[in-house]
């Protein structure tokens, strides 16, 4: 529905709203004048944002593993078991020291770092057919400069902390 004014009629009706609004506004009263209690604004600070730590990914928590470990020389290969072939490299291509070990890579992947009870901290690097073939323990080989040293370290069940 729409309201259709006359041009005429038009200038008296804005008039009219207008009074309207004055009168109505003058009667009405306003909240601040009715209102006279006092008002206070108060600022409520704000508590400080506690430091926020980078969130960081926890080391996951060392496993330990029961393993037999036993020792080898392949520099000193008198046994002639401690080589499948060049006794101067790991199956990995590095150089044999007492910074590797050698244990099955199905159940201990290459480059795995393991701590060993009274040996220290090594990394697997090498494997042997004696490692692979123990279906039901662990099997870790540490490195010993000689054979003499390698029988001496002997056959020992250890509990192997997997770093």
């Amino acid at each position: 529905m729409s309201i259709r004014l006359h041009p005429r009629r038009l200038g008296r009706t804005a008039l009219i709203l207008a009074l309207m609004v004055l009168l109505v506004g003058s009667i009405v009263p306003h909240r601040a004048e009715t209102d006279r209690s006092p008002v206070a604004y108060v600022a409520i600070p704000k508590a400080p944002a506690e430091p926020q730590e980078a969130a960081v990914d926890p080391e996951p928590a060392p496993v330990i593993v029961t393993a037999v470990v036993t020792a080898y020389a392949p520099g000193d290969n008198r046994s002639g078991m401690c080589a499948d072939s060049d006794p101067s490299v790991t199956s990995t291509g590095k150089a044999p020291g007492p910074a590797y070990c050698a244990a099955d890579p199905a159940r201990l992947p290459y480059g795995t770092r393991l701590e060993i009870p009274g040996y220290g901290e090594v990394e697997v690097q090498d494997t042997g057919g004696a490692l692979r073939s123990d279906p039901e323990n662990i099997r870790i080989d540490v490195w010993a400069p000689s054979y003499e040293q390698a029988l001496e370290w002997g056959r020992q069940e250890l509990e192997v902390i997997i770093l």
